[in-house]
């Protein structure tokens, strides 16, 4: 499955938004932004 991400970054907490091949929305939330936090929205994503 095709997933297209869209991230607003900043220094405290990203905006992440991820649609599938057919714009649907998979996930749409915030993200802190430290490493296991970012690590853990990508398993998300898989």
């Amino acid at each position: 499955m095709k997933i297209c991400v869209g991230i607003d970054a900043a220094k405290v907490t990203h905006w992440a938004v991820a649609v599938d091949g057919e714009g649907r929305v998979v996930l749409d939330r915030a993200v802190e932004n430290d490493p296991e936090a970012i690590d853990g929205f990508v398993a998300e994503l898989r």
